[in-house]
This record gives structure tokens, C-alpha cells and sequence, in this order.
């Protein structure tokens, strides 16, 4: 899928903002001109909230928590997010661009281990960009200081 330059402009933003720390770049990319392209502001916002908090729970699974029902329901919660996220780039992605779609088929939405890392990688980039919208925002963003903390591993 061919990206705009409004696209790309944010795509560049978000390599100097994260120190190139992108795992998924180009799908990020396609992310947003579909979102733009079919004003679905809500679905990228709840990609992104979603994708956040799968990078979080991973993060927190990661960390080898010794509390077994924290980790069942860190666990649980990570599969739901897994499943959430799934539905919402099917959704998002469509039929119109059918190179796009089987992309998508092809590296997010089967159910192969592969595709969950995937989904893990996408998820920590979506947290990326959650970030550096909020620090935006941000009243006290008063310096060109981006030091991501989804980076954090």
C-alpha cells in the first residue's frame, strides 16, 4: 500500500522520537492511512489502547511474577487482548486493498505462535505511538524531549 506523505512524515517523527525503535514500521504505516483513509479514529484509538496494554502485560508476564493467579490472570487478560486485537485489524484492514489484506492474513491473524509475536511486536509499537501522542498532548511538553518509556524491556 502506497503511504502518504502525511503518513510518512509521522512515520519519520515516530523513528526520531523512538530512536529508530520500531519493530513494524511499515505495518504501523499501513495502520494509519487506513485509519485516516476511512476516518476510523476510534478503531486506531482502541488499537492503540489495546496494543498498549498487550505490550504492558507482556512486559509484566516477562518479569516472572510469583503470584500464580496474577500470572492466570495476566494470562487470560494477554489471550482477550491477543484475540481483541485480532478482530480489530480484520476489521480495520477489510477487503478493499488485497495485498493488504493478505499481509495481514498472513503475518497477524492466524493462529500460529509466529503470528502472536507478530502481534507482540505490533503491540509494542502501537505503545510507541500511544506515548508519543500522549507527550504531545501533554500541557508540560514544553521541549523536543521523546524519550519513550514503552521502550523500557
Amino acid at each position: 500500500m502506497l503511504l502518504s506523505q502525511d503518513t510518512n512524515n509521522i512515520l519519520d517523527f515516530l523513528d526520531y522520537s523512538t530512536s529508530n525503535s520500531l519493530r513494524k514500521r511499515n505495518d504501523i504505516g499501513t495502520i494509519l492511512e487506513l485509519s485516516a483513509s476511512y476516518n476510523e479514529i476510534n478503531a486506531l484509538q482502541q488499537l492503540l489502547f489495546d496494543g498498549s496494554s498487550l505490550w504492558n502485560i507482556h512486559k509484566a508476564l516477562k518479569r516472572h511474577i510469583n503470584d500464580t493467579d496474577s500470572i492466570l490472570k495476566l494470562q487470560s487478560e494477554y489471550q482477550n487482548l491477543i484475540g481483541q486485537l485480532k478482530n480489530q485489524l480484520t476489521t480495520l484492514v477489510g477487503t478493499e486493498h488485497p495485498e493488504v489484506t493478505e499481509r495481514f492474513n498472513k503475518i497477524y491473524l492466524n493462529n500460529s505462535a509466529g503470528a502472536t509475536a507478530n502481534l507482540i511486536d505490533l503491540s509494542h509499537d502501537l505503545a510507541e505511538l500511544k506515548f508519543v501522542i500522549a507527550r504531545l498532548k501533554s500541557p508540560s511538553n514544553q521541549e523536543n524531549s521523546f524519550n519513550s518509556s514503552a521502550s523500557s524491556k
